[in-house]
């Protein structure tokens, strides 16, 4: 796989957003050309890896958020057992609803 170069701005510099495109272009290059050789085309490829660039954003603010729920959760327990509460007030719903569908259907 294509070198990836360090970057050399800081990351308040405006330009280091371009630096890092600029670093990532030849492994992203050969990324799509190993999706086309491997028999997909080049639309599907880069489709592909827009997907999953999107989808690691998203795993990624999730998992801050949620660290930052546990984060105040630890800081107060009281949040702690609201959640908890919370949680097996959601299963028991969903227990029930299981139940009653499983009566009339």
């Amino acid at each position: 796989m294509a070198q990836i170069r360090s970057p050399k701005t800081q990351t308040s510099d405006p330009e280091h957003p371009i630096e890092c495109q600029e670093a990532m272009e030849d492994a992203f290059l050969e990324l799509v050309n190993r999706g086309v050789k491997a028999g997909w085309g080049v639309e599907q490829v880069i489709s592909a890896v827009i997907e999953l660039a999107d989808t690691q954003m998203v795993l990624r603010q999730e998992d801050a958020r949620v660290e930052g729920t546990l984060r105040r959760m630890r800081k107060d327990p009281t949040l702690a057992e609201i959640g908890v509460i919370a949680f097996f007030g959601i299963v028991g719903i969903a227990l029930m609803a299981t139940f009653l569908l499983r009566l009339f259907v």
